[in-house]
């Protein structure tokens, strides 16, 4: 493989990591709005473009370090531009993703005493009942 498609890896790898930055934004979007179902729906196209990016970054790696090919300083240097971006991304989105847990998290203690406050008031009202009162 030459330099210039591993350079168009490259591009297609900070690209389809720019996606999964995005993606993950609009989980915190829907989660803030309450849609939940999107969220769910986000996060499996998430994981499949997560599988994407770590082949084709498999991929890169294994061509960039192939014994048999010897790059030129100005390449490297891409290379090394290159890991320095990856790695803001990947801090980036495990930002994003602590936050979207944070927010599935309280959503999911709010749903919780939702649930425990219907039931509570289902009891009680069910002792009200008067079909439920024996006539003596």
């Amino acid at each position: 493989m030459n330099t210039i498609e591993i350079f168009n890896k490259i591009t297609r790898h900070l690209d389809l990591l720019g996606l999964l930055v995005n993606s993950t934004k609009s989980m915190i979007t829907s989660c803030n709005n309450g849609r939940f179902d999107l969220v769910d729906n986000i996060s499996e196209n998430r994981e499949r473009l997560i599988n994407i990016i770590r082949l084709l970054q498999d991929d890169i790696e294994a061509e960039i370090q192939n014994n048999k090919v010897i790059y030129p300083q100005e390449d490297i240097e891409i290379f090394k531009s290159w890991i320095q971006d990856v790695t803001e991304l990947v801090h980036e989105n495990q930002k994003l993703d602590d936050e979207c847990l944070n927010l599935l998290s309280q959503a999911k203690e709010s749903t919780t005493k939702e649930i425990s406050t219907v039931f509570k008031k289902r009891q009680q009202f069910q002792g009200y009942n008067l079909n439920n009162v024996k006539n003596r």
